[in-house]
């Protein structure tokens, strides 16, 4: 029996399981440690390096403007000078043009083109099938396009016209365009 001078201990009784923190314990009652996933209590990782931080002012932003401008305007007169002598190139899109288009991609008859059943193609080639004409005798004829298909008959062409004037209405004078080398080879 405990007397007024005893103290009484209040602590739970202790546990077979060894007291874990920041970790777990396995089946042997070793203790795993588990990483933390904070990064590390530096100055880079915490973002805490020092830095510069210029106060700007017109008496420090105006000069530097300056020295900038004088730096750059004579690299922009050098290649506007030198723009205008040389070769022009133009590059252009198609919009709405589905060369991957499931029926123009079918539009062939493979058999025509191995050489077999020339006179008579497919379905697939409709409507680039046969070249309907009329005969000396007014008869509507036939004859069996070879090859085929809306992919053997099809044909991209555009024209180009440049040409360069003045702004006060006199003559305009054309620009003469070179067509040599625009697409790679066959071979």
């Amino acid at each position: 029996m405990a007397t007024k001078g005893d103290e009484i201990d209040t602590a739970p009784p202790a546990s077979p399981r060894p007291e874990v923190q920041n970790g777990s314990a396995n089946r042997n009652g070793s203790i795993d440690e588990k990483k933390s996933k904070k990064p590390g209590n530096t100055a880079f990782k915490q973002q805490r390096l020092p830095a510069w931080q210029p106060i700007l002012t017109a008496g420090t932003v105006l000069p530097m403007f300056f020295l900038v401008g004088i730096t750059f305007i004579p690299l922009g007169v050098g290649f506007l000078v030198t723009s205008n002598k040389g070769d022009v190139y133009i590059y252009y899109r198609l919009s709405n043009y589905y060369q991957n288009h499931r029926r123009y991609v079918n539009s062939r008859d493979d058999l025509q083109l191995l050489g077999q059943n020339v006179a008579n193609p497919s379905g697939e080639c409709d409507p680039y099938d046969f070249y309907r004409y009329n005969d000396v005798n007014n008869k509507t004829a036939q004859k069996a396009y070879a090859p085929c298909g809306a992919i053997a008959n099809s044909l991209f062409n555009d024209t180009f016209y440049l040409e360069y004037g003045y702004e006060d209405g006199r003559s305009k004078v054309p620009v003469e365009l070179d067509f040599t080398g625009i697409a790679w080879s066959a071979t």
